[in-house]
């Protein structure tokens, strides 16, 4: 009996340690100098209103920053961005890659990107009029889909 109860605490100590949790904070001073330095270059009149930081017990694994526009970003640990969405209004013209936009330009898709994540070895793009497209990392594109 004791072998078991031994082995339950065990156990649920691992899985509380490796579960992760959340910390919620109104000071930006938190993120990552790559974090800010992005924000400060693609959002410079937004200010930072809340930033949620995940973490383990052995490290960070992202930070979700919601700024005063409406937009939420989310960033990797080491500060490159991983997921932005601004739902009310256009994303900022300098945080999508150039052949993104000369895609959309070629097929005159006028669509506002208002959704665009970076995933292992692709890119998805949502657009305003609910169509999503998939680009590889050499931004050939993979698939298009509408809802």
């Amino acid at each position: 009996m004791k072998k078991i109860t031994t082995l339950l605490l065990i156990v649920q100590f691992t899985i509380q340690s490796i579960a992760p949790r959340e910390i919620i904070t109104t000071n930006p001073s938190q993120l990552p100098i790559k974090a800010m330095t992005f924000i400060g270059e693609n959002y410079p009149e937004n200010r930072i209103i809340i930033t949620h930081i995940e973490k383990n017990d052995y490290r960070i694994l992202s930070y979700a920053v919601t700024l005063d526009n409406g937009c939420d970003i989310i960033f990797e640990e080491n500060g490159n961005w991983r997921e932005i969405e601004c739902l009310r209004l256009e994303l900022s013209p300098q945080v999508i890659p150039k052949k993104i936009k000369d895609y959309l330009h070629r097929k005159k898709n006028d669509d506002d990107i208002v959704r665009i994540s970076k995933k292992r070895g692709y890119y998805i793009v949502e657009l305003s009029k609910k169509t999503i497209l998939i680009f590889d990392f050499k931004f050939n594109i993979i698939k298009q889909l509408m809802w």
